[in-house]
């Protein structure tokens, strides 16, 4: 059974993108600290940097050749590599939350006060240290209605 639940999510009038950390009996938004940011950039960079090594060798196989075929076969690669990796670096990007998560620059309790579905993405109205915000978590209803039930906490349409 997992312990946490973690979402991307964005506070109304903060630029960097903070992460909802559900647990029973607790809600928390967390800042990532500058070391598991820099972190969770390299990855990508480094996927990136292997997947231009790859476009490269098969260009240079498919148009070494120079016949019409071949620059087909070398656009479709072109396509399919990059297809590959906007997929790779999606998963990336939910996958990088507990890299994230793991030791925030700054964790503050929130309460819960409403729940707002949109399309896909959720909107909390929550109470931070006596202020009233909102914040928007990117989860369908579905996923932070089962993560607020996990945590216990009872929030009602806003």
């Amino acid at each position: 059974m997992k312990e946490r639940l973690l979402f991307r999510s964005d506070l109304e009038g903060v630029p960097l993108r903070l992460i909802l950390e559900l647990r029973p009996k607790s809600a928390r938004l967390l800042a990532p600290s500058y070391p598991a940011l820099r972190t969770a950039r390299l990855v990508p960079l480094l996927m990136y940097l292997g997947y231009l090594g790859l476009l490269l060798a098969v260009l240079s196989v498919f148009l070494g050749r120079g016949d019409l075929i071949s620059a087909i076969l070398g656009t479709i690669a072109v396509v399919a590599v990059f297809g590959g990796f906007v997929r790779l670096y999606g998963w990336w990007d939910r996958a990088n939350l507990p890299i994230l998560a793991e030791e925030p620059g700054r964790a503050r309790e929130i309460t819960i006060l409403g729940v707002a579905p949109r399309r896909k993405v959720t909107e909390l109205r929550v109470r931070i240290e006596e202020t009233e915000a909102r914040v928007t978590v990117y989860g369908t209803r579905n996923q932070v209605e089962e993560a607020l039930q996990f945590a216990g906490i009872a929030a009602s349409p806003s």
